[in-house]
């Protein structure tokens, strides 16, 4: 399946750094009008405009778009600007770079821009290593890709925040976007020697020369000029009655917090109520003393329940519901799950996750050395991270720092509840998906393969060959089995998908649309086949075995993000470096058909898990109970 082109894709994290409250947004270069789709979806009352310079994107873009409008930004004049006065959020992508004037543009864009307006830029970045290379052999050439044909301005770090200083605005969100270059390493290594000899910081030039870009959100410096009065009372927005942050805050003083009001803001990612904060809502949902709210985006959630409330997230009553809950249950990071300024000291983010970490995250990644200063401002939101060992613990304190040893909960996760707890008191939707399931198997075993994410996605995952494909089916059949593929949810390549779910394979499809819930094909499957995801340490929960193909391990293990614990010593199976040892290996599960564990395998698991009973979400909720002191 062919890839679609850049301008029918959207920018996701573009997507993720648009306030939600936004009712009023441009968007220049638009293209056919994906991200004004995609974010339609989050909150269908803002009133998008696109603009764009080529005649038949807009035409596509204005099935998307609430308006448009064919225009080279460089060509506006004052009444382009003078039209937009009231947009919210300027989203502006690579247009900077492919402007001739980014210093007038932010200009002209400052003196529209309302108080609590921002600018959302995507700079490349002209200190990447791989320019740097190709200075030095003289081949700097422009094409498709990174060298951009259309791009007439080059930022590096400094000199971006120069620009946005010089233009009378300041930073206050963002991240590099690093890929997984694992060959640039040398190439780091000489740009270090190189600022060494010019006598700047090697580090500082090493950490600037990884990102290929800076996602930013901007806003304007205290006292800018502007021709936009300031507000003297805080301000509604128009559409749903969405509040704006200035004004949210102040509300959000004013608001009595209810202990006994619980906030379940959806996943960011797939949108729906699932794993961790599925199971604890489950354990509270008919006490009628807790008042649940429900924040949905995108998708309905199938939940009942005694005092229940679904409000969508982007409206006012869930921005009054959140401002009254005293605990709000994420499985992210909180401003990603909640893009409202909710004040920490009146509110408690408990940080349920969404699984025990083999791969490092958060501060303790190798790939985020270059901005742990923002990890450690959205890490400090969380009130509490819940940990299912002594163990897990540790690796949470490290990778959530500055939360202490103390903020982690060894509670274990209640969503391997439902790997454990009987078939009859598992939700009902959860025996519906079971169902299914078995009627798609129809008397095959299952064998689950669940791969981890790659930075890299497509380029990073492993090219099976057509006779590996077909020795994989071979060894299916020969045993009466199925590979179910379950791609990551971060994962757009989906590139197992189109390789092995293709006429005649022996595999079904088991993603989230249709199976949201990853512990249900643990209860089914006899075995599992991953690399370095830690579905693996839940799947002990079963008892069954497990294969860890590790293709890429020594380069995975030091340059992507880096494991906690080495592979060998914790997985409870064979670690096969090669497709022969994999296939070897499946074949040799498959003919033992082992359902009990050995002893090595338990001592593995004991490792990882404080507990394994149905009892891990009661043991969140009565530790949030222990704190209210009822």
């Amino acid at each position: 399946m062919s890839q679609a082109p850049a301008r029918h894709r959207h920018d996701s994290d573009l997507l993720q750094i648009i306030p939600v409250t936004s009712q009023s947004v441009i968007e220049i270069d638009c293209g056919s009008g994906a991200l004004a789709h995609e974010f339609k979806k989050l909150n269908p009352a803002c009133d998008y405009f696109g603009v764009d310079a080529d005649p038949a994107a807009v035409a596509l873009a204005r099935m998307q778009c609430d308006g448009v409008e064919v225009l080279d930004l460089d060509s506006a004049g004052e009444r382009f600007y003078e039209q937009h006065r009231s947009r919210e959020c300027w989203v502006l992508g690579n247009a900077l770079a492919r402007s001739s004037d980014p210093w007038g543009i932010l200009a002209k864009i400052g003196d529209v821009l309302p108080e609590n307006g921002s600018i959302v830029v995507s700079i490349p970045n002209a200190q990447h290593w791989s320019i740097q290379a190709r200075l030095a052999i003289g081949d700097l050439r422009y094409e498709r890709g990174f060298l951009d044909r259309k791009q007439l301005r080059w930022f590096t770090r400094t000199t971006m925040l120069e620009l946005f200083e010089k233009a009378g605005f300041q930073m206050t969100d963002g991240w590099p976007k690093i890929g997984d270059e694992p060959f640039g390493e040398p190439f780091l290594r000489q740009v270090g020697e190189m600022a060494k000899l010019a006598g700047s910081d090697p580090d500082t030039a090493v950490d600037d020369a990884k990102p290929r870009r800076y996602v930013v959100r901007i806003t304007a410096k205290p006292g800018r000029h502007r021709q936009v009065p300031r507000a003297e009372h805080p301000v509604q927005l128009h559409g749903n009655g969405l509040l704006d942050e200035a004004a949210f805050r102040a509300e959000d003083l004013r608001v009595p917090k209810d202990d006994y009001c619980w906030a379940f803001p959806v996943c960011a990612f797939d949108h729906s109520l699932g794993g961790n904060d599925r199971a604890v809502f489950e354990v509270v949902k008919n006490d009628p003393r807790i008042r649940k709210i429900i924040l949905t985006r995108s998708k309905a959630v199938p939940v009942d329940g005694v005092n229940v409330e679904i409000l969508p997230l982007a409206s006012r009553a869930a921005q009054d519901a959140l401002m009254r809950a005293r605990y709000i249950f994420v499985k992210h990071a909180p401003r990603l799950n909640v893009p409202f300024p909710l004040d920490t000291k009146l509110h408690r983010f408990i940080n349920l996750w969404h699984g025990i970490p083999l791969k490092r995250v958060g501060y303790a990644s190798i790939d985020t050395a270059s901005h742990r200063d923002h990890l450690e401002t959205e890490h400090a939101y969380n009130h509490a991270i819940i940990a299912s060992s002594k163990m897990d613990r540790l690796a949470m304190t490290a990778s959530f720092y500055p939360l202490s040893f103390h903020d982690i909960w060894v509670t274990g996760l209640p969503r391997n509840d439902h790997i454990v707890r009987e078939e009859t008191r598992l939700p009902r939707d959860f025996q519906a998906q079971l169902a299914q399931l078995r009627k798609v198997l129809d008397g095959r075993r299952l064998v689950l393969f669940a791969p981890t994410f790659r930075n890299a996605q497509a380029q990073g995952y492993y090219p099976f060959s057509d006779a590996e494909r077909q020795a994989l089916a071979d060894c299916l059949n020969a045993h009466g089995a199925v590979l179910g593929i379950r791609e990551h949810m971060a994962d757009n390549a989906h590139s197992y998908s189109q390789k092995f779910c293709v006429w005649g394979m022996p595999t079904v499809s088991l993603d989230r649309g249709g199976y949201p819930e990853i512990e249900l094909l643990y209860r089914e499957a006899a075995a599992l086949i991953t690399d370095y995801s830690s579905c693996f340490i839940d799947f002990m929960l079963t008892g069954r075995p497990a294969i860890s193909f590790a293709y890429d391990h020594e380069r995975y293990a030091t340059s992507e993000r880096g494991l906690f614990y080495n592979l060998d010593e914790v997985f409870p199976g064979p670690v096969c470096t090669d497709f022969k040892s994999l296939l070897t290996s499946l074949d040799n599960v498959l003919r033992e058909d082992r359902r009990e564990p050995d002893e090595i395998y338990r001592l593995k698991r004991k490792m990882f898990f404080e507990y394994l009973d149905d009892q891990s979400g009661a043991r969140v909720v009565e530790r949030v109970k222990q704190e209210i002191g009822g």
